[in-house]
């Protein structure tokens, strides 16, 4: 979907309404009538990208930043702390504990997020019907798709064994 932002708003635009008949006799008056209603119809889908794909940058970044807030308080990571001496070779060296309660596991969390996407994904596919609505899919896809990403890199440390 982020790379082919420009793609899905191309196709939600409405179509020229141009015919090469009534364009026939302003051709040999003036070819450049032709060429600027295109370049600034290119110029208005090229301003509605830049729009869209500010939209999913900015709601990406704000998503990661709420997100590794959220999933601090939420889920805080485990903490290693030196483990006491044993004279076993095989014993490990720190032991790793959680020093806050877990409300919610990250796991959990990304579940939430990913059903959210989908959501958003779903009720493009079905309502989706003009660029008028496209900014809830920049939006949604920019904010979701940033909380994933931010808590799929932090799921190593909830994998970690606690001896």
């Amino acid at each position: 979907m982020i790379a082919s932002i420009g793609s899905f708003l191309t196709s939600l635009l409405p179509p020229t309404t141009s015919s090469t008949s009534s364009h026939s006799f302003d051709i040999l008056l003036s070819p450049l009538s032709i060429l600027s209603t295109t370049s600034t119809s290119d110029e208005e889908a090229l301003n509605l990208r830049n729009k869209h794909v500010f939209i999913l940058s900015l709601t990406g970044t704000i998503a990661r930043l709420l997100t590794g807030i959220s999933a601090d308080y939420l889920a805080p990571p485990l903490v290693a702390i030196p483990a006491p001496h044993s004279d076993d070779p095989h014993a490990p060296t720190h032991l790793y504990i959680r020093k806050r309660k877990q409300r919610l596991s990250r796991s959990l969390f990304a579940a939430l997020c990913a059903v959210l996407l989908a959501g958003v994904f779903g009720w493009s596919a079905g309502y989706l019907q003009s660029e008028r609505g496209l900014w809830v899919l920049s939006a949604g896809t920019g904010g979701f798709y940033g909380a994933l990403f931010t808590l799929s890199v932090s799921r190593h440390y909830t994998n970690l064994n606690c001896f």
